[in-house]
């Protein structure tokens, strides 16, 4: 099994291994699916809190679907009325520190996208910050900069949690 993994792995596109951190393309696409469908109920339970505007579908694969990676843009997930562009991040616990790639933070500050981060989505009672383009640069500023093995060994930043003000996500 793991040679035949090695193969797939290895005679896969430069750009796929990259995009896919060390996954399969089944695990990968399965992870996709299963966090895009997260992220828009996050996205769903937060409206509310903001007066529960309309918002649309602005990046790419929000239904889940694998695509290929000439298919892949870098979007940011929904267009809040009222709000802007929105990019929803999560974690399953609520860590002392979570973790951004670099790459997209850059790409979140050039579109002007403020980041929805929940914590503990996985808990019966997640948080919630809605984090601003300044918020953010100040974050790739000030944050360490670190290797980030959950990312596939890509550049992240190491958010210490309790630089946040964390709200209920009701």
């Amino acid at each position: 099994m793991t040679f035949r993994y090695v193969t797939l792995y290895c005679s896969m596109d430069s750009r796929d291994k990259y995009r896919f951190d060390n996954r399969t393309k089944e695990q990968f696409a399965q992870e996709i699916k299963d966090g895009n469908r997260i992220e828009r109920k996050l996205l769903e339970r937060w409206l509310p809190t903001v007066g529960n505007p309309s918002y649309t579908d602005t990046g790419c694969g929000n239904d889940g679907e694998f695509l290929a990676f000439e298919d892949v843009n870098t979007d940011p997930d929904f267009h809040v009325d009222g709000i802007g562009s929105v990019e929803v991040k999560f974690a399953r616990p609520i860590p002392a520190n979570f973790h951004l790639k670099v790459s997209q933070v850059k790409q979140y500050i050039e579109q002007n996208a403020q980041l929805l981060m929940v914590l503990g989505a996985g808990k019966e009672f997640p948080k919630y910050t809605l984090i601003s383009v300044d918020d953010l640069q100040f974050l790739l500023d000030a944050c360490d900069h670190v290797v980030c093995r959950q990312f596939g060994n890509k550049k992240a930043i190491r958010v210490p949690a309790e630089w946040i003000e964390w709200k209920p996500l009701p």
